[in-house]
């Protein structure tokens, strides 16, 4: 706690306000399709391509049950070493069965987070594991994900959301 404005202090002043905390910035979401489709490329350099992505422009609507796709995430950590660097994926679902005029038949939620681990300063590259999309054998499934990219220490650097189909 302070009582004054750190940027009135000297430039001696050692409280926590004048350290730099490291930042993530994210430079580059890439999707590599197996079935064929080209890969997706989200340029995230610009403020305007970052916040497009961030809310969700860039992701298919949908989702092939049984496909497979591999994401990698380009970034660059500045201002000290990221510990524990993560994405964590917050996942609600909603499955529907068109025969049962589209009423939801089952629903839920559940988090995945992966660690991609401790950065240094610099740019770096981080490849997902390939994933394969599983659905709902007799409907479709309406996804709903909230994902924060952060650190160990609590800092979430940036959240995404974005909403698509399986079928």
């Amino acid at each position: 706690a302070h009582d004054v404005d750190c940027e009135l202090l000297s430039e001696n002043c050692t409280c926590c306000c004048t350290s730099i905390m490291p930042t993530v910035t994210l430079l580059e979401h890439r999707v590599k399709f197996f079935d064929g489709r080209p890969t997706e490329v989200n340029d995230l350099r610009t403020a305007a391509g970052l916040e497009r992505w961030l809310c969700g422009e860039g992701a298919a609507a949908e989702v092939k049950t049984g496909s497979e796709q591999q994401e990698e995430l380009d970034f660059e950590v500045q201002g000290g070493a990221v510990v524990g660097f993560y994405r964590e994926n917050v996942i609600k679902w909603k499955a529907s069965v068109t025969l049962l005029f589209g009423l939801p038949v089952a629903s839920g939620d559940r988090t995945q987070k992966v660690v991609l681990g401790d950065f240094a300063e610099g740019r770096h590259t981080f490849q997902f594991e390939k994933q394969i999309v599983e659905g709902n054998p007799v409907g479709k499934v309406h996804i709903n994900m909230l994902q924060h990219f952060g650190s160990s220490d609590g800092t979430v650097f940036h959240t995404r959301t974005s909403n698509f189909f399986v079928v």
